[in-house]
């Protein structure tokens, strides 16, 4: 899933935590992760009201913080960044166990990036938070591009810091009253999906990660208006395997065509999706360039994390059953119950990296298992053995015959189970060939394929 739809799950601006640190690409904000942790650090007001200079202690990894001279907030006393290295350092182990891979970053440096990505992060939603009384005279904040796609990239599953290590910093920098480090999150996050009232998450869980506390809030919603047994059967029903729901989902043409009746419900969270009555209520689904990368990475984390239910995978699955076709996206337009562009369309209605078929043939867009399909091909046609109990050690060369269509293949080398006879090229054109009629019968167009490449298709 991740190489087929990279860029909403690969930031495009700013990395947090090790999997894209010190990545070329990333470097635009590491000047201004700096800034922040300055800002932290300097003209602090200690608490009898006079002014401290940054706290820059001897012996931290960071040698090169300098005296910040931003205006910045009281908090209870001045901060220091051997307090913080510190900090980081005694929670180090705990925050390498977090990932699932072993990153070959020594310890300073470890330490060093969960200083100043955590910093950065804390300070950011602290200032994002002024906005609601005061314009925030900083760069990320005049920059119009820069703030949605930090946004956007911060929401990312491969750029997350442990939430634990983000409310230590918090601890550490914090003001003498603020909102919480949750509120402060979904704060940031809400102009992604925007909804009339967000719900605050059960303050009784552990997050993981900042991506963890906002896909908690669309779960709260709908575990607010279930029943505690309703709630246990929705996690049950979660469990299914997912082909088989699917096998149980009809799209949006043929409910109609059975009667179904669509709904838009606006007072519905996004999950809250109910039929009853023939009436399938569907609250409106928003796809943007935001909603995309958002939806996406809240089903990577379901796949990545045993504990996390697959809600939003089902709900991915249940709209990729219900749109087969252009029509069928037609009429959840025409209902209000999906507003798209038409990448989203693409993603939902289109292969990614295999055609089957004639419908695709061709495309550009889905070589990836051309190789693959010529090389299962070359499998089965090489190296077989001409009877069973015939096997003089020798493995037959591919039987590929003069006149057939697919003049790349060539002797294949992987080791094949044994076979009654051997397999040739040509039988196997000659069978698809007496069956091209027929083929092209089922299928609703007419397409402009010669009848050598439609049989070599349907063969490989």
């Amino acid at each position: 899933m991740r190489e087929v739809y990279r860029n909403a799950y690969v930031p495009k601006i700013i990395s947090i935590g090790p999997f894209h640190y010190e990545e070329q690409g990333r470097q635009v904000i590491e000047e201004h992760k700096r800034r922040y942790l300055l800002r932290l650090l300097g003209g602090r007001l200690q608490e009898n009201g006079e002014q401290a200079l940054p706290q820059v202690c001897n012996g931290s990894h960071l040698e090169d913080v300098e005296h910040a001279v931003e205006p910045v907030p009281k908090v209870r006393k001045a901060i220091c960044l051997e307090d913080l290295v510190g900090a980081m350092r005694e929670l180090e182990q705990k925050t390498r166990v977090c990932y699932s891979e072993d990153f070959n970053i020594n310890s300073d440096d470890f330490v060093q990036m969960m200083v100043v990505d955590g910093c950065f992060v804390v300070e950011l939603l602290r200032l994002y938070k002024k906005l609601d009384k005061e314009d925030v005279d900083d760069p990320i904040f005049t920059t119009r591009w820069m703030l949605r796609t930090l946004q956007r990239d911060l929401l990312m599953l491969e750029n997350q810091l442990p939430f634990f290590v983000l409310e230590e910093l918090f601890k550490l920098t914090s003001l003498v009253e603020e909102p919480s480090l949750v509120e402060l999150t979904l704060k940031f996050f809400d102009p992604l999906l925007p909804r009339e009232n967000t719900p605050q998450p059960n303050p009784k869980i552990k997050f993981d990660h900042m991506l963890h506390v906002f896909r908690s809030t669309f779960l709260s919603s709908v575990k607010d208006e279930t029943s505690a047994l309703e709630w246990r059967q929705l996690q049950t029903h979660a469990s299914i395997p997912l082909v088989r729901e699917r096998q149980l989902i009809h799209c949006v043409k043929e409910l109609q065509e059975a009667g179904v009746k669509l709904k838009k419900r606006e007072d519905r969270q996004l999950l809250d999706i109910n039929f009853e009555g023939r009436v399938l209520d569907i609250p409106p689904l928003y796809i943007d360039a935001n909603t995309v990368p958002l939806l996406l990475n809240f089903v990577a984390y379901e796949q990545c994390d045993q504990k996390a239910e697959p809600f939003f995978t089902n709900f991915f699955m249940f709209f990729d059953s219900l749109i087969n076709t252009a029509e069928d996206v037609e009429i959840l337009h025409k209902n209000e119950s999906l507003r798209t562009c038409e990448r989203f369309i693409e993603m939902l209605m289109f292969p990614k990296i295999i055609s089957i078929g004639p419908f695709h043939y061709g495309d550009q867009g889905v070589q990836v298992m051309e190789e693959h399909k010529m090389r299962y091909l070359l499998r089965l046609l090489g190296g077989r053995v001409q009877e069973i109990g015939e096997n003089t050690g020798e493995p037959e060369p591919p039987q590929v015959q003069n006149g057939s269509h697919s003049e790349d293949v060539e002797h294949e080398e992987e080791a094949l189970p044994q076979v009654r006879k051997v397999i040739r090229l040509e039988d196997l054109a000659r069978a698809m060939r007496e069956l091209e009629q027929k083929t092209r019968e089922c299928y609703s167009e007419a397409f402009n394929i010669n009848s050598d490449d439609f049989v070599q298709m349907m063969a490989c």
